[in-house]
């Protein structure tokens, strides 16, 4: 008798430990194992062959960016995650994004200048940070009918972030505005049940609503809406001027949708008649421009010709926007003699001396970027 429970003891352990090995991982509460890469008979997630060790585990990682699905990794991380995209690995391994020890889903490394539609999560090497891994899901149209929904949104993944303080869920601070006093500014909070289009909140500091703004620019529940703000401040004025800029990807690169705010007698206000609408190849730079030189920002815009292709070269028109009374106004509009990859060489045309493009500090890809990486995975000519 003893000798035959043994045996059934032994028989239970080894289907517990093969069960283990195929549907969950180690202690981690979460990690990213290389995997094998999937074929065209697709292998069930169980039974996908992974790395002994993990890529990433959660003592690499600082913080879980929900709404981005943006992890920012540590200092430590941050230099082997350079180190690996440059490695042949990324190009023999796919990966796996582990849970409290439960598989989620698979992905694979790519090239954001592929054509190819990946129907799987991706985090691209080539995006020049390493400070952070962003797992994009892109094209939802295509991906909603032949996948359904994304596999990123994973509760799972939700509340093992949420119970380690690391999931950064939105945008907050904290502001003093003269005739205000301190006020709180905060973006839409997304989580895994919630979809709507992006928008921003001021409340006072015991929480009573001052205003909402919302944006137009809705992405979907498996792709959101990215919405961001900058606080400028200004020497000859104490109240600060806020842009906003909600982003969704496009078929090659964002769309962006901006507001201008500001505090006009104590009260929130915007500061123009409508948002801007713009691309990746668009920028918009404060500064002190114009005859009277005051406080004014520049908005570069591509022409885009019949026979250009999205990325060559473009000519770009400049428009100029001062303050009149207690908004900003369109007042002047340029034309480039010459054709740009980007905005930057356009200014210098023109004469604008811009020091940043708004839109590229708060979505990380700029012109430059977009450029680049299009001339970087170009064919060589015969």
């Amino acid at each position: 008798m003893k000798r035959l429970l043994f045996i059934l003891l032994t028989l239970v352990s080894i289907v517990i430990g093969s069960f283990s090995v195929q549907g969950a991982e180690r202690k981690e509460a979460f990690a990213i194992y290389l995997s094998q890469r999937q074929t065209t008979d697709q292998i069930p997630l169980p039974k996908l062959k992974l790395s002994n060790e993990p890529f990433i585990t959660d003592t690499d990682i600082i913080e879980y960016r929900w709404r981005t699905h943006e992890i920012v990794l540590t200092e430590e991380a941050a230099k082997r995650y350079a180190k690996f995209k440059r490695s042949q690995e990324t190009r023999e391994s796919g990966f796996v994004v582990v849970a409290d020890g439960i598989r989620c889903y698979y992905g694979e490394f790519w090239l954001d200048i592929l054509s190819v539609i990946p129907p799987f999560p991706v985090i691209y090497i080539d995006v020049p940070s390493s400070s952070s891994i962003r797992i994009r899901y892109d094209y939802p149209l295509i991906r909603d009918a032949a996948r359904g929904e994304d596999p990123r949104n994973n509760k799972r993944i939700y509340d093992t972030f949420k119970g380690m303080q690391k999931l950064e869920e939105c945008q907050q601070l904290f502001l003093s505005v003269p005739k205000i006093g301190q006020i709180k500014i905060t973006t839409d909070v997304a989580v895994p049940e919630r979809t709507s289009r992006p928008f921003l909140t001021f409340e006072t500091r015991d929480g009573k609503l001052l205003k909402r703004i919302e944006f137009a620019l809705e992405g979907s529940y498996e792709y959101p809406s990215i919405l961001k703000f900058k606080v400028l401040h200004q020497k000859s004025d104490p109240n600060p001027l806020i842009v906003a800029v909600a982003s969704t990807p496009g078929g090659s690169a964002l769309n962006f949708e901006t507001a201008i705010l500001g505090f006009i007698n104590g009260k929130i206000s915007e500061l123009m008649d409508t948002h801007i609408d713009s691309h990746s190849l668009n920028a918009l730079c404060f500064g002190i421009f114009g005859k009277h030189r005051g406080l004014a920002f520049v908005y570069f815009d591509f022409i885009q010709a019949e026979e250009e292709a999205h990325y060559d070269p473009h000519r770009y028109e400049v428009g100029l926007y001062e303050w009149k009374a207690d908004k900003f106004v369109r007042i002047s509009s340029k034309q480039t003699n010459r054709k740009y990859p980007c905005w930057k060489e356009a200014a210098v045309e023109l004469g604008y001396h811009c020091q940043s493009d708004l839109l590229e500090v708060l979505n990380s890809y700029g012109c430059d970027y977009w450029f680049n990486l299009q001339q970087k995975h170009q064919p060589d000519a015969d």
